[in-house]
């Protein structure tokens, strides 16, 4: 009955262990990025992007009008608020994200997944220039679909379960 209890007793500590470290690693980089948003410019990609969207012009051939549309949902002509912008959707998409997969898969530890999910969505922050991009857009856009996929899909299954035991109910009388 003791060894019950302190087992028991060891796997909290474990868990909250795991929250603080991971949860202290999740705020360490959301302020190193936070800290990052007025600092320096990319003259490639990020000057790019940002010309279009302060002038409210496409600056190659107007294909996918991707500055315009940028601005009607956005409206963001300050560089820090371009940059935030993009931290925020990556942040709200992944937690999204890590929050339905331990949902579908049913982990015991739903907020250790969640956090060590974010976590790892900063490696791909760091590959793209720091201002919202078409390529962040589309990583923001597929987790928020594979979540929904998840969701939907564990609706499914849990539909198909009750019906299946239905069924089995009226077979059996």
């Amino acid at each position: 009955m003791i060894k019950k209890h302190v087992t028991h007793f060891l796997k909290r500590i474990c868990a909250s262990k795991t929250i603080l470290f991971t949860g202290t690693i999740l705020i360490i980089l959301s302020s190193l990025m936070i800290w990052a948003t007025n600092k320096g410019l990319d003259i490639t990609d990020e000057s790019f992007y940002f010309i279009g969207y302060y002038f409210n012009i496409e600056t190659v051939l107007p294909i996918t009008f991707f500055h315009k549309i940028h601005n009607v949902f956005f409206g963001n002509e300050n560089l820090i608020l371009v940059r935030l912008t993009r931290l925020i959707l990556t942040l709200a998409s992944s937690g999204f994200l890590g929050y339905t997969s331990c949902t579908f898969f049913n982990f015991k530890h739903k907020t250790e997944g969640t956090i060590f999910i974010i976590i790892f969505s900063f490696l791909g922050f760091s590959f793209y220039p720091y201002a919202t991009s078409y390529n962040s857009l589309t990583i923001v856009f597929m987790n928020l679909l594979i979540g929904l996929t998840l969701i939907y899909k564990k609706q499914a299954i849990t539909a198909y379960t009750f019906s299946c035991r239905r069924i089995n109910n009226l077979v059996t009388f």
